[in-house]
């Protein structure tokens, strides 16, 4: 499901933008993406099947452009993104380049994942780290 019905309709629409010819985002069966969400691919995005992206999610498999001034106008580093079944993903998170997120993990809101991220963790924080896992009962 692209959008949400009950999400604030003031958010902007969701972007799904494959920058290039080759460029591919693969979305699975019964996922939502919600209102606000950029995914931008260079070269690949997956999203895995009953998936749960929260709104302004942010996903990119590149950094666009370099870092040093001097290759600030040339192609940045590109590596794929993939997230397995049953990700959620939190309001405001950000995925960057270079990363799996396990299946049934969750990134908290907010979060920003800069590496992989084992199945069934809990992930929050800049850059995110594991915090809880989506295994164990809260006893609270």
């Amino acid at each position: 499901m692209l959008g949400y019905e009950l999400t604030n309709r003031s958010l902007p629409s969701i972007l799904l933008q494959a920058r290039g010819q080759d460029a591919q985002i693969w979305v699975g069966a019964s996922t939502t993406i919600t209102n606000g969400c950029d995914i931008v691919a260079q070269e690949s995005i997956t999203i895995g099947a009953n998936c749960l992206i929260g709104s302004e999610t942010v996903i990119y498999d590149s950094d666009f452009h370099g870092v040093a001034p001097d290759q600030r106008n040339a192609k940045g580093r590109v590596a794929p993104v993939t997230l397995e079944d049953n990700v959620w993903v939190g309001k405001r998170a950000m995925i960057l380049k270079v990363v799996t997120i396990g299946r049934d993990a969750v990134i908290a809101a907010g979060a920003v994942v800069v590496k992989d991220v084992p199945a069934g963790a809990i992930m929050g924080g800049n850059p995110a780290r594991i915090i809880g896992s989506a295994y164990i009962e809260d006893k609270r």
